[in-house]
């Protein structure tokens, strides 16, 4: 079957269900990336936690976030060893496990649609995703999580939570980043620099993790071919800053994000 006709029928799906939206919490990682030899999440992401309802692993990465519960490195290798036996299966094969599942899942920020049909695969306790963040300001209640449900199961719920980890900026793009109005916070966040935001890559990542966007890394691994730099110290120039508008700055160190997530993945 042709790309187009299964996404076409994986869309039909989604969107023949019933939904249920509701707003996604919001926390803030502020590692010492320089100390640190395991991080949760990349500098410079806005990234998704997801599971169902009660999970015990979720609950451990909340409460060591919220309240500094537990240590990093027993989430991190406990994340990762979920992914050890999961295989990359084709698109043909995501759809059809798409429509048996009872609940499927959006998530979106402002009009923004970043993930679309994900499901929580078998013998998976904890899903998430990536997302390049700019370092800007966030819209409130900007992140919606969609609940599409089957006719056949109305009472399970999934649980998610959205992690900031801001990149670092220099001073003078903090400051312009400062003067983008807030009706424009969408340029904050951009999608997924692999496609996670179209059906194609959201049903098939999330049977794939063990080697997508999301997953957590030890630090020391991180190498960037070609790089002789810092890529934790990537910078618009301030001469360029001058000479762009608000909006084109925010994209354009948005875009930096981007690259460094394309990169590392």
């Amino acid at each position: 079957m042709e790309t187009l006709e299964l996404l076409r029928l994986a869309t039909i799906e989604t969107e023949s269900r019933a939904l249920k939206s509701s707003s996604i919490e919001i926390l803030n990682y502020k590692p010492d990336i320089k100390k640190s030899k395991i991080l949760l999440t990349q500098q410079g992401t806005a990234t998704l936690f997801m599971a169902k309802k009660g999970e015990p692993l979720l609950d451990e990465i909340y409460k060591y976030l919220k309240l500094g519960v537990g240590t990093e490195q027993t989430i991190v290798e406990k994340f990762i060893k979920q992914f050890s036996d999961i295989k990359e299966i084709a698109l043909e094969e995501a759809v059809l496990l798409q429509k048996k599942q009872n609940l499927l899942a959006s998530v979106r920020y402002g009009g923004k649609t970043l993930l679309e049909g994900f499901f929580i695969p078998e013998k998976i306790k904890v899903v998430g995703a990536s997302f390049p963040y700019n370092g800007g300001g966030i819209l409130e209640e900007g992140f919606k999580l969609i609940q599409h449900y089957s006719k056949e199961n109305l009472k399970e719920e999934l649980q998610c939570f959205i992690v900031l980890h801001e990149p670092n900026l220099t001073k003078a793009e903090a400051d312009i980043l400062k003067q983008l109005p807030e009706n424009q916070f969408e340029l904050n966040i951009g999608t997924n620099p692999k496609g996670f935001a179209t059906a194609l890559i959201a049903i098939a990542a999330a049977v794939s993790l063990a080697t997508g966007i999301c997953c957590p890394h030890r630090n020391e691994d991180f190498v960037i071919p070609n790089y002789a730099f810092d890529p934790y110290e990537v910078h618009l120039p301030d001469a360029v800053l001058k000479q762009i508008s608000v909006s084109a700055a925010a994209s354009e160190i948005l875009k930096i994000r981007r690259n460094f997530l394309v990169h590392k993945y």
